[in-house]
């Protein structure tokens, strides 16, 4: 059944988008956001949107009012999804909602941090949506125990999406003035089968950025190559301000 994409309308549906983050990410009860704090926000400022297939929420986002650097911007906290609505492209229509959103609502930029060894996640936040990076977040959330994120340091990229501006000059993959970095595909198997070389890759891909982005590199590009590879593709384009 196709999902409707639209802002939560009920307690029922903040329920059940607390409910979701332990069925996606496997949180501890103690680690998701309660109701009363998605109820709050949603009501001043913030925003929950909610992907419905019939009367069941099947995925949501979640973001909040912050600054940075003393500008408004939106804090994209979560974005999830059951397993079996994933690849049906409600990810990207959940972000772009959300997107709509913030430029109705007077914000031109939204941020959010995700795992740099995530390539699925990476396509859809570079190549897909268009968002750039250039801070590397070393072990930003401490020693994290939920299914997915347990079993390395918590490393994140900050993504930058400035929404509504024209676009950011686009790494060509074909450059010699492109930088890339490796990731693999399929991470969270690596995990299981090789951890010692889910930690090496970790390790590397942390170096690798963090080198770049010293160096004025800016993520403007994302491809993946194989089934085993993908690319972070880095330019030393300035991103726009606005």
């Amino acid at each position: 059944m196709d999902a409707q994409i639209r802002p939560a309308q009920s307690h029922e549906e903040l329920h059940q988008c607390v409910g979701l983050q332990e069925q996606i990410w496997g949180l501890d009860p103690r680690d998701v956001v309660p109701f009363n704090q998605l109820h709050a926000a949603h009501a001043w400022g913030g925003q929950v949107l909610v992907a419905v297939a019939g009367e069941r929420v099947v995925g949501f986002s979640y973001g909040f009012a912050g600054q940075r650097d003393g500008r408004p911007i939106i804090c994209s906290h979560m974005l999830g999804l059951l397993p079996e609505y994933r690849g049906q492209d409600l990810g990207a229509r959940l972000k772009l909602a959300q997107g709509r959103w913030a430029l109705a609502h007077g914000y031109s930029l939204i941020t959010w941090t995700f795992d740099p060894l995530e390539a699925v996640n990476a396509r859809l936040n570079i190549a897909r949506l268009g968002g750039i990076a250039r801070e590397y977040l070393v072990d930003y959330y401490g020693t994290m125990s939920d299914g997915i994120n347990q079993g390395l340091p918590s490393d994140r990229l900050l993504v930058e999406w400035h929404v509504g501006a024209a676009s950011t000059a686009r790494a060509d993959p074909a450059s010699a003035e492109v930088l890339r970095c490796p990731v693999p595909v399929g991470v969270q198997q690596l995990k299981k089968t090789d951890p010692a070389a889910a930690l090496r890759w970790r390790l590397d891909v942390r170096e690798r950025l963090q080198t770049a982005f010293a160096a004025g590199y800016v993520i403007t590009g994302f491809d993946i190559a194989d089934d085993e590879l993908g690319h972070y593709l880095l330019t030393k384009e300035e991103a726009p301000c606005a």
